[in-house]
């Protein structure tokens, strides 16, 4: 298959042009992975790079899943031999192939239950703090890592919580563990005291998507492992949908892009796929307020009649009734169901949604809350950590105390849930002086 096969004229002037460090603005709509996968796909038929040593970083893993399976579809084995992963991924794969100063060895990354029912309900009890109370003080020290202010000449003195940093860092050393969010600076890290760590294989081309979303920590190492690989970078993304400032991410990155990469090209995709015309304009125009953004206009190019209404309540309750009203109209006019989706800016403890919910259901409409969630599942855990100790014991002749602790804690809940009861702190922990 060619690899501008079925790309508008605008998007094949994007997934062809010439080599060099470019920045992608591609607003909503305009088939941003879409092009991505064909750059590649240029790349290696076209300019006949070798597909591992073409890099595509991502920001989540379902992201990077997506595009994994469409460079396989587009070039079979040569797809399947990029290399694709989210940042933090490819952060970890390099720190466990090359080890690292900074960290416990062997590098053994904590997981979400982990982290929870162990490393924090530890500490909150090592401490005498409510969980929440430590919860706050890891994501502080995650906001120091995001914005390189660990970096910063006597910052473990200045530090907000130095009682939480030494009994973390004890801790840690009982158990040799490594915090997911410390992942991408502890490859900054070695990367700046290490000459010689370079990604296996280099990379010559890296590309990178959703490149507003990422942090000052992010925006260094990737430039610092294109310099290192001596790698062009071409990051995609819209300043207009950076949207996670909760992690630091802030859209001046890409508006500085060529600031960063010199000779950086800048081309943009205009033409909206996604949405009819009166939705651009209105996008358009509410964008337009943003001070700062880099100039562009989208320009709808379907047929796709889509209406916009502003609604005001008087109540929280009038909303939720009024809302209910009017799926069940749409509904009534042949929507399928399946096919009203319901945004929420927020939504603490269902006091937004559930009103809504019930009122659907008062109209014998059946609503479906999807949710992340905290359903605890320890049979599961139990599982993954006696893999884990399996693993340790087989390849490093070695227990992994982590694992055997959560263990005990899964094991633990799975009887205050069978009992139905709940508890507040762990019965174990490590003694530190």
């Amino acid at each position: 298959m060619p690899w501008d096969e079925g790309l508008r004229e605008e998007q094949k002037t994007v997934a062809g042009r010439n080599r060099g460090h470019a920045v992608l603005l591609a607003g909503p709509g305009t088939g941003k992975t879409f092009v991505l996968v064909r750059r590649v796909e240029y790349l290696v038929e076209a300019e006949r790079v070798d597909p591992r040593q073409i890099t595509a970083l991502t920001f989540t893993r379902a992201a990077a899943a997506e595009m994994r399976s469409r460079l396989v579809d587009r070039l079979g084995e040569s797809g399947d031999e990029v290399r694709v992963s989210t940042l933090h991924s490819f952060a970890l794969r390099e720190l466990l192939r090359q080890g690292a100063a900074g960290l416990p060895v062997p590098v053994r990354v904590v997981g979400d239950w982990e982290e929870r029912w162990v490393v924090v309900q530890e500490l909150s009890r090592l401490l005498g703090r409510y969980v929440p109370a430590v919860q706050d003080a890891i994501t502080r020290l995650a906001d120091d890592w995001d914005t390189l202010a660990a970096d910063g000449a006597g910052w473990e003195q200045g530090f907000a919580d130095p009682q939480f940093l030494d009994a973390w860092r004890q801790h840690r050393e009982v158990y040799g563990y490594t915090l997911r969010s410390e992942l991408v600076y502890q490859l900054l890290c070695e990367l700046r005291s290490n000459p010689a760590f370079s990604p296996i294989p280099p990379a010559t081309v890296v590309l990178v998507d959703e490149y507003q979303d990422l942090n000052l920590c992010d925006l260094t190492t990737i430039q610092i492992l294109a310099e290192r690989s001596d790698a062009e970078v071409f990051a995609a993304g819209d300043d207009d949908q950076s949207i996670y400032s909760f992690r630091h991410a802030h859209p001046i990155g890409i508006r500085r892009f060529a600031e960063d990469y010199d000779g950086a090209g800048s081309p943009i995709l205009r033409e909206c796929l996604r949405c009819g015309d009166r939705i651009v304009q209105l996008a358009n125009w509410l964008i337009a307020q943003e001070i700062g953004r880099v100039p562009k206009e989208l320009v709808s190019v379907t047929d796709w009649p889509a209406e916009v209404h502003l609604i005001r309540f008087v109540s929280q309750d009038d909303e939720a009734r009024s809302v209910a009203r009017i799926v069940q109209a749409e509904i009534a006019h042949g929507t399928a169901p399946e096919e009203v989706l319901i945004l929420l800016r927020a939504d603490r403890g269902g006091q937004v949604s559930h009103p809504i919910a019930e009122r659907l259901s008062q109209l014998g409409i059946r609503p479906y809350l999807p949710r992340a969630g905290e359903t605890e599942q320890p049979g599961i855990q139990m599982l993954l950590e006696y893999l884990i100790l399996a693993q340790s014991l087989s390849e490093q002749a070695r227990v992994d105390d982590l694992a055997l602790r959560a263990l005990l804690e899964a094991q633990w809940n799975r009887s205050d849930s069978t009992m139905g009861c709940r508890r507040i702190l762990p019965r174990a922990s490590p003694q530190i002086q």
